[in-house]
């Protein structure tokens, strides 16, 4: 019982932070490890928007077992740096980010061993962009958002 009890604090002192640091959080989801996820993204997002940065308001993601993925497109431009960062719930070991442009090129990726890719871009040219995450280690609930400055 001491263990749920201390899982419910946490979730709430979780939901606090969030709260007060006014995150707008995409949360539709009825599974409570995908919320885990956006949460997880959410406090990550804070990071980023310390150092000046805004991130988009919604996030994309799935469920995901071993060695699967999954690929979001999105435009990228020119001028602009980039953070495209993730995060996963408490069953995801390894999630990494790959970053491609039109042509399926790969730009940058995330190599951590951990749950939570960052790849940091500045575009040479705008245009449509790959983002490719992939679970390497571990199954769950996964996310990703972009961020920019």
């Amino acid at each position: 019982m001491l263990k749920k009890t201390k899982q419910v604090r946490w979730w709430i002192g979780l939901s606090g932070v969030v709260a007060t640091l006014g995150l707008a959080l995409p949360i539709q989801s009825t599974q409570a490890s995908d919320r885990e996820s956006l949460l997880k993204l959410a406090i990550a997002a804070t990071k980023f928007r310390s150092e000046g940065y805004s991130c988009r308001s919604r996030a994309s993601g799935e469920r995901l077992n071993e060695d699967d993925s999954y690929t979001v497109k999105n435009t990228l431009y020119t001028g602009n740096s980039y953070a495209i960062i993730g995060a996963g719930d408490s069953d995801v070991i390894d999630l990494d980010i790959e970053l491609y442009d039109e042509n399926f090129n790969l730009i940058d990726r995330d190599t951590q061993t951990d749950p939570y890719p960052i790849v940091k871009v500045s575009p040479g040219w705008s245009g449509r962009f790959y983002i490719r995450a992939t679970m390497y280690r571990g199954y769950g609930y996964s996310n990703v958002m972009i961020c920019y400055k």
